[in-house]
């Protein structure tokens, strides 16, 4: 059986595939993460470890020797790589590139093989990769997220205190200060997800219908906002781990 692993800026998620078996911890929580899954699956059964990580160095360390369990497994870390098979990435210093931003793409190519692509991340940061049909990367983007801002104005403005930031629907003038915020923030996307429509609008002629996937842990709002359907993936990283796996055998 195989451990998939994807470590966040926030949270750390773990999926076995073959017997469907999953869970979360918060990162704060990370010793408790190897008697979590030890308690649900049968560890004795497992043949690898493959780990996303974008906390750093030191979560890194710490999962390596969390997730060697008892009988001393190779705990691999996913590494960008291009080109591939199914997807060319358009960095031109392939290791600047977010390993969790590659993975979810390379599950996105994988289920959608033939289409141009959009992929929005909503978590600690919001980030947007386009695919074109062929497995191109064209790039991205990159912008704070949700409780990013939030945060950075609790920091930052002695009288704004947003702790927690609800993003609306729809944005109207606020009428108090955590209003005004909620609203000008839930404008800011809104104006991001139409840039993300423009784009693919004036790509090149499409064969098939786009495919706009959405992610992240504020991935509901983002759901919503767009004006033609979308297929929400809370698991797209630990996807990419899988077909990075068939792709390396």
């Amino acid at each position: 059986m195989k451990l998939l692993v994807d470590a966040g800026n926030s949270r750390i998620k773990w999926w076995v595939p073959e017997c469907q078996a999953h869970g979360v911890v918060e990162r704060l929580a990370l010793e408790s993460l190897a008697s979590e899954i030890a308690a649900v699956i049968d560890i004795s059964r497992l043949s690898s470890v493959r780990v996303s990580c974008v906390a750093g160095k030191s979560i890194e360390a710490q999962l390596r020797s969390e997730l060697g369990f008892a009988h001393n497994l190779e705990v691999k870390f996913a590494r960008v790589s291009s080109p591939l098979p199914i997807l060319t990435v358009a960095y031109r210093e392939t290791q600047r590139l977010g390993v969790d931003r590659w993975l979810a793409m390379l599950a996105v190519r994988e289920t959608f093989p033939d289409r141009f692509c959009a992929i929005l991340d909503a978590g600690s940061a919001v980030t947007v990769d386009f695919i074109a049909a062929d497995g191109v990367h064209a790039g991205g983007m990159i912008v704070p997220g949700v409780q990013t801002m939030a945060r950075a104005l609790w920091s930052n403005t002695s009288d704004v205190a947003v702790e927690r930031l609800e993003l609306v629907p729809r944005w109207r003038p606020g009428v108090d200060t955590y209003d005004c915020v909620r609203q000008g923030v839930s404008a800011l996307y809104a104006g991001l997800v139409n840039e993300v429509h423009s784009y693919i609008d004036r790509s090149t002629e499409m064969r098939l219908p786009p495919a706009i996937v959405v992610t992240g842990g504020d991935r509901d709002w983002f759901e919503q906002a767009f004006s033609e359907p979308v297929v929400v993936d809370p698991h797209l990283v630990l996807k990419g781990l899988l077909v990075l796996d068939d792709l390396e055998k």
